[in-house]
């Protein structure tokens, strides 16, 4: 079955909704008056717009990525801006099946670096629900009925705030 995975990070408060969002290959955007797929977008392999840069710790240090970005239309432009971002596998740089891609809603004066590690936060997020299912149980129990689901989650996130005082913060 296909799986279509769909996160959202809030960058910031400053465009009232700033947001980062895993989108799909075929995500269409529109830049002028042309519509595109977000594949059509990505930068040549050897264009000078990938930049090398880290996303932030992961189990074996640091991860790092080759990131680029291209601005497309935005409704809101009082400061805001939205782009396509993509991030590139360092081992298969010219492969598109390991490419990445994002939709981003920010401040004009947002970095590419920024919106690295904005996104490197998914890892995180990932990391946490893992934790969540391998040792409070979360993974073991079958929604079939919203007080089934009410009566059950709390339990796992009051346990992981006493097993982890970072996560309660």
């Amino acid at each position: 079955m296909y799986q279509r995975r769909f996160v959202l990070v809030v960058v910031g408060k400053d465009c009232k909704t700033s947001y980062l969002l895993t989108v799909n290959k075929k995500q269409p955007v529109v830049i002028g008056w042309r519509r595109y797929r977000a594949e059509d977008l990505v930068p040549q392999s050897d264009s000078q717009q990938w930049q090398r840069l880290g996303c932030g710790a992961g189990s074996k240090g640091e991860r790092y990525y080759d990131w680029a970005r291209v601005a497309v239309n935005c409704d809101k432009s009082d400061g805001c801006q939205r782009w396509l971002l993509f991030r590139r596998c360092l081992e298969h740089p010219d492969d598109p099946r390991f490419i990445n891609y994002y939709q981003v809603f920010a401040k004009n004066n947002t970095t590419l670096e920024t919106m690295a590690q904005i996104a490197g936060q998914r890892w995180r997020i990932e990391e946490c629900f893992k934790f969540a299912k391998d040792q409070l149980g979360l993974g073991e129990y079958e929604v079939r009925s919203w007080h089934g689901w009410y009566r059950h989650h709390p339990r796992p996130g009051c346990s992981n705030s006493s097993l982890n005082p970072a996560a309660s913060s």
